[in-house]
């Protein structure tokens, strides 16, 4: 960007230099036809209209001369602007691809670090709640145990009778 930004600056300077020489240069070939004209007058008291011909001639061709040096001048710097202009356009359609495959890249890896604390969060919900299904599980075959045998059980008691419990339910073929 800085070497475009040096060049456009450069061929405005370039162009401001070109339009100071071309009303330098107008302004010298006026300072001579009327320089000219001065000496004629002076050195002839007859100034004819053949030399005035003459004389405003070559000041319209020096005019001419100087407007179509001007006009290729201007030209020319339109078309470095031109070309400067589409280069300054292309590199920032660059720019803006680029940005915007970073920026899609940081999207997803923020949706992917979201999905993950998500799942990590269910997780720990999920263990949470079959911890809680246990223990309540628990606490009613410790009720019903208790309610059916008449006594409240210690939990090693528990244990101890529904493995039995369900040993002897494999025996049977019960499952």
């Amino acid at each position: 960007m800085g070497v475009i930004s040096f060049s456009f600056i450069r061929l405005l300077k370039k162009y401001s230099l070109l339009q100071k020489e071309y009303e330098k240069l107008t302004q010298e070939g006026r300072e001579k036809v009327n320089k000219v004209i001065e000496e004629l007058i002076v050195s002839s008291k007859d100034f004819n209209e053949e030399i005035k011909k003459k004389v405003l001639l070559e000041l319209e061709q020096i005019s001419k001369s100087q407007k179509e040096s001007l006009k290729e001048t201007t030209a020319s710097a339109q078309e470095e602007l031109l070309r400067v202009f589409a280069g300054i356009a292309t590199f920032l359609k660059a720019e803006v691809m680029a940005q915007s495959k970073v920026f899609g890249a940081l999207v997803d890896r923020a949706v992917d670090n979201v999905q993950k604390e998500y799942r990590s969060q269910l997780e720990a919900y999920r263990q949470q709640s079959l911890k809680k299904i246990e223990e309540s599980l628990f606490n009613l075959i410790e009720e019903v145990a208790s309610k059916v045998i008449g006594k409240s059980l210690t939990r090693e008691e528990h244990e101890s009778l529904v493995i039995k419990a369900l040993e002897e339910a494999k025996k049977d073929n019960v499952f």
